[in-house]
């Protein structure tokens, strides 16, 4: 490709609806079969040096191809798995992305409840907010309704006891980022061995390159954090990037449990505040409202006295 004739200058190959041009002068192109053709547009400036983890370009390697087994075009971008080191597409980040661990959950009948919500914004500012109480007590609605109620873009993480692994923690948050990054850069690069042996600080490192691709303004949901674990490292570096987040950016913890030891800094420097599951138990109004939106002819006030305000024992 690279000694074709009439070259002034090193030649640029670029892919074209599976045909392969080559420029032969600034005027005309013609592709290896020696037909001429249109000069196909190009982006202009070098490619980036190495290899970008970007999300939102179709045009991805799928292997070797017929001119020797080098992609010939430099502008392509790829998306680099932690875990494997191959390149994902966007419509293969598209289908992980889609994922049940990685969304919010689907909202059935459900209504705003605005004392709590009035809660949340009071704590806008402040980095972390932990809301832990029993199963049932509407935990998850809550961070899931004011999220839509507020429009706030967030990456939502399920937890499982697999998350304990900074490895797989990593992996699963770089998925979740993929639908705010656009087109802008999610670099996470796989952990080496001794980010595995350290691992406060590699999750530290990856919530510090966040906010340079997706910016400022959005949260980042961790529901059922206590499949972690409370020896888990993860926690000590979670508890550590709270100091490190920027204006805009929050970190909310869904936990049947309260905050483990290793936050006991950030509670200290109110750098994570919490709600409890006597914040968390339904008012009188509140039961009024739940009865209503499922067509019960309960008394409010008797079936909140019945159940000390549990949503799921109301239902």
């Amino acid at each position: 490709v690279r000694d074709a004739p009439g070259a002034g200058r090193p030649h640029r190959a670029v892919g074209r609806k599976r045909r392969v041009f080559v420029r032969a002068d600034d005027a005309t192109c013609v592709d290896l079969l020696g037909r001429p053709g249109p000069i196909p547009e190009v982006p202009d400036g070098p490619a980036a040096d190495g290899p970008e983890l970007v999300a939102g370009d179709r045009h991805q390697s799928r292997g070797p191809d017929r001119t020797g087994g080098q992609d010939l075009d430099p502008g392509r971008r790829q998306v680099d798995r932690p875990h494997d080191g191959g390149v994902l597409s966007q419509e293969r980040a598209h289908r992980q992305t889609s994922l049940g661990k990685l969304n919010p959950p689907r909202l059935g009948r459900v209504f705003d409840r605005e004392r709590l919500f009035g809660l949340m914004d009071a704590t806008a500012t402040v980095p972390g907010l932990w809301i832990a109480g029993p199963p049932g007590m509407g935990k998850t609605t809550l961070v899931a309704t004011y999220l839509q109620r507020t429009a706030t873009p967030c990456l939502w993480l399920q937890l499982d006891a697999g998350d304990a692994d900074a490895a797989s923690f990593a992996h699963y948050l770089a998925q979740a980022a993929l639908p705010l990054a656009g087109r802008r850069k999610i670099q996470f690069a796989s952990p080496s061995a001794d980010d595995l042996r350290h691992g406060p600080t590699f999750i530290r490192r990856c919530l510090r390159q966040l906010p340079l691709a997706l910016g400022a303004d959005w949260t980042l949901v961790l529901d059922n954090v206590q499949d972690l674990g409370h020896a888990s490292a993860l926690h000590e570096g979670l508890a550590a990037s709270l100091a490190e987040l920027p204006g805009g950016v929050r970190l909310i913890a869904v936990s049947r449990e309260p905050p483990p030891d290793a936050y006991a800094r950030a509670l200290g420097s109110q750098q994570l505040v919490l709600i409890e599951s006597d914040a968390l138990r339904f008012t009188d109004e509140e039961t009024s409202h739940l009865v209503s939106l499922h067509g019960r002819a309960w008394q409010p006030a008797a079936l909140r006295e019945a159940t000390d305000g549990w949503a799921a024992a109301m239902i």
